[in-house]
């Protein structure tokens, strides 16, 4: 497992704290106890002191080990934990620390080895007790904190949240203000269409099937926006298509202006409605259509998983144009992401003399 440098420090400087408290605590014992015996050695001190050191820190480890145990556990683990530390006392101060030259109590001083033993035990283990409060108090005092500072981070974001809901609520109202506001224009201008084919009929047919192609491209866009918003059949959307085509062609006779190359069938994709019209129309608004060598380029290619559609235009060089806003291309996106997350790419390029927009559908 891999410490990140933050525990790292923290223990360390856990570690060193212990290291000069002992440090701080040896030195108040051998001057305590140098003012009694002036001949005393600080190595004397210190190799006294390191088993009630051990001490401590196993009585700790015990205590943290047995803490969400019953008290009879403990009291029956620091019984066996005193005898084996006692019988560990007695081979450090009767042979290893002799072996080095080294004597704390003599031969005959057994019983005050005992006594001394018990009594350190008890005042090291009540030092340990103590420090295992204090640490387990400010632990808890942590973990309270970090669940408080974690319950306001969730308040607050509960309240981005609703104040995110509100927002979209008072968008949505607001859309749905603006669609029934405009929801009148559409239908009344498919009405005056048809009014128009039924006059115009009386005067020319071309002209009046102009109109119905007029009024079938308004129909298409009321259907899409009250039936199915989001997603509809290519095959519905490549039909009105070829109406805007057929439109544009009353403008300009030059068949060879506007290039349409198809390749595939549909095979049930789907596509955003109006998303061909919308890319379209910006080449037929911004391109140049009167250089049959450099037309606009159209090609819609389909595959069971897959539609790719692209279109170029060579850019129109007028003063009294103004300059596109991509509000449409925009708008594509949004729906796109609303109705096909991650399953299309759209894309545009433009250099000085053309302009490329591609639509890709995973379906």
């Amino acid at each position: 497992m891999t410490l990140s440098p933050t525990l790292i420090n923290r223990k360390g400087r856990l570690l060193f704290a212990h290291l000069l408290a002992w440090l701080i605590y040896g030195s108040l014992l051998y001057g305590a106890n140098y003012l009694t015996d002036p001949g005393l050695q600080l190595s004397r001190t210190l190799l006294f002191l390191l088993p009630f050191v051990l001490v401590f820190y196993g009585s700790l480890h015990l205590l943290r080990s047995f803490e969400d145990q019953e008290p009879g556990w403990i009291v029956a683990g620091m019984v066996i934990f005193f005898f084996t530390a006692s019988t560990m006392g007695h081979v450090y101060v009767y042979l290893i620390l002799p072996a080095f030259g080294v004597e704390l109590y003599k031969s005959d001083q057994l019983d005050a080895f005992a006594k001394g033993a018990l009594l350190g035990f008890v005042q090291y283990f009540a030092y340990a007790l103590l420090y295992f409060f204090i640490e387990r108090n400010f632990r808890k005092r942590t973990q309270l904190n970090q669940l408080r500072e974690r319950t306001l981070e969730k308040e607050l974001e509960n309240i981005r949240l609703k104040e995110a809901d509100l927002r979209v609520t008072q968008e949505n109202l607001l859309l749905e203000h603006a669609f029934l506001r405009a929801e009148i224009n559409p239908h009344f201008l498919h009405n005056t269409l048809n009014v128009l084919y039924a006059q115009a009929q009386e005067h020319s047919e071309q002209l009046a099937g102009n109109i119905a192609k007029l009024s079938r491209m308004m129909r298409y866009s009321i259907e899409t926006t009250e039936e199915q918003p989001g997603r509809v059949p290519v095959e519905k959307e490549l039909e009105n298509l070829q109406l805007l085509l057929e439109i544009h062609r009353m403008r300009f006779r030059d068949s060879r202006l506007v290039m349409f190359y198809l390749d595939g069938k549909p095979d049930g994709q789907m596509v955003p409605p109006l998303s061909m019209i919308t890319m379209v129309e910006n080449a037929m608004k911004y391109g140049d259509l009167n250089d049959p060598a450099n037309p606009v380029l159209i090609s819609l290619v389909m595959r069971s998983n897959e539609l790719h559609f692209r279109c170029r235009n060579k850019i129109l060089r007028r003063m009294d144009l103004a300059p596109s806003t991509n509000r449409g291309l925009a708008n594509l996106k949004r729906r796109l992401e609303a109705n096909f997350k991650d399953q299309y790419i759209l894309s545009n390029r433009k250099d000085e003399r053309f302009y490329n927009v591609e639509l890709i559908i995973y379906n």
